[in-house]
């Protein structure tokens, strides 16, 4: 289950110069150098493929970019594409892991099936995860079914916690969700894609006595994407996700509530070069239980305007240099449990960045996402900062 958060007034302009050109050039070189070095055998040219590592390195909601790591959101996805094999490392702390196949094979009358496993473990302990996903191209539409399985559990002598880390977290329940999709062609360049999720969230917790009240959770997604011109498509997108972990006995509610509402401008730039241009209203809502109250504590926060930019561009045939920011003004309140304590009204911003590249070998894609930490401290070898070049590789094996 993915977290879903992050629009009139600002806008960002991106002006690389000659001279900013070559600098950029050369950060690119430097960058793909990192991932030749680890051995991966002779480059040559092929066509830009997508992954999780290039959605991260965009540094832009991933609904509003077509990848097929989106068959999450929505399951029509993977029709588009047939077949690959795909491996992700994360954060490895959080051992945010992944490998799965897309497939039909030489004969797509069944459809395309994506299995995935999913590592997204805790210094606690680890969450099994499985993705299961199917999706048929017919004569004018789409159709997508999926499900998501996530469990984990800890009995010491009679005394059960599942999962192990508690259910202090949205995304610390054991879970099993279905989606359904569906993708309608509307002439030969513009979709409608939609996609609803509904989730089955489940803990029990022995040593707080406390277990989930099998409450409602669910998201809805649809976007568009409408081909205005020959080089540019707009992509609208509407999602709203409601998450329940209100648990049995509660005088009060413990949920998750999000709502995207957003526009993007995909534009081909300098014969294939993608830049996507963006605003977007976002809004979030949490209410928690309060221990020793029987009210809850309720937050929600308008990020409005939410504007964003990125661009993927060619540095040679082998490789691809990918940058992106998201840049919120935010209004947020706090409504403290019990009625006793006034609210609070912040408004504060806040700015996502993104920087990654992607190298390109025969069949074989290897994506990056830089971290900007490492970037600035010049890591523990000019520092004393550990950072870590990178933030997630992706490989991708397409056959």
């Amino acid at each position: 289950m993915s977290k879903i958060g992050s629009l009139i007034g600002l806008s960002i302009q991106f002006g690389i110069n000659n001279q900013k050109g070559g600098i950029m050039r050369r950060t690119m070189i430097l960058m793909g150098g990192i991932v030749l070095a680890l051995g991966l055998g002779a480059i040559s040219p092929t066509l830009l493929h997508a992954s999780d590592a290039r959605t991260d390195a965009l540094g832009i909601q991933r609904e509003y970019l077509e990848d097929y790591i989106l068959f999450r959101s929505f399951p029509t996805v993977i029709a588009r594409y047939e077949n690959l094999v795909t491996a992700s490392l994360g954060d490895r702390n959080a051992r945010d892991r992944s490998v799965g196949v897309i497939g039909s094979g030489r004969n797509s009358d069944y459809g395309t099936f994506a299995i995935y496993l999913n590592d997204l473990g805790n210094d606690a302990g680890q969450d099994a995860q499985l993705d299961l996903t199917w999706a048929k191209q017919f004569s004018g539409a789409a159709l997508g079914l999926g499900l998501n399985w996530t469990s984990s559990s800890m009995q010491t002598g009679e005394i059960v916690v599942t999962p192990i880390g508690g259910h202090t977290a949205a995304l610390e329940a054991n879970q099993l969700a279905f989606i359904g999709g569906i993708k309608l062609d509307m002439g030969s360049d513009d979709q409608f894609e939609a996609a609803i999720e509904v989730a089955s969230l489940s803990w029990e917790d022995d040593i707080r006595r406390s277990e989930n009240d099998n409450g409602a959770s669910y998201r809805v997604s649809a976007r568009m994407m409408n081909q205005v011109s020959p080089k540019t498509t707009l992509v609208p997108l509407a999602q709203y996700s409601h998450v329940d972990l209100t648990a049995q006995g509660d005088a009060d509610e413990t949920n998750f509530n999000t709502l995207n509402l957003g526009v993007a401008a995909h534009h081909e730039v300098n014969s294939g070069d993608l830049l996507v241009m963006g605003i977007a209203a976002n809004y979030f809502t949490t209410k928690r239980l309060s221990d020793g109250s029987d009210t809850s504590n309720e937050f929600s926060r308008w990020d409005l305007p939410a504007l964003f930019v990125a661009l993927e561009f060619s540095v040679y045939d082998w490789l691809t240099g990918r940058v992106g920011a998201t840049k919120t003004i935010d209004v947020s309140t706090s409504d403290p449990a019990g009625g006793t304590d006034d609210e609070t009204d912040t408004t504060n911003s806040r700015f996502f960045f993104g920087l990654g590249m992607g190298i390109h070998f025969d069949h074989f894609d290897v994506d990056a996402t830089v971290n900007p930490d490492a970037i600035f401290t010049g890591g523990y070898l000019f520092s004393g900062e550990s950072s870590r070049p990178l933030a997630r590789v992706t490989g991708t094996y397409f056959f």
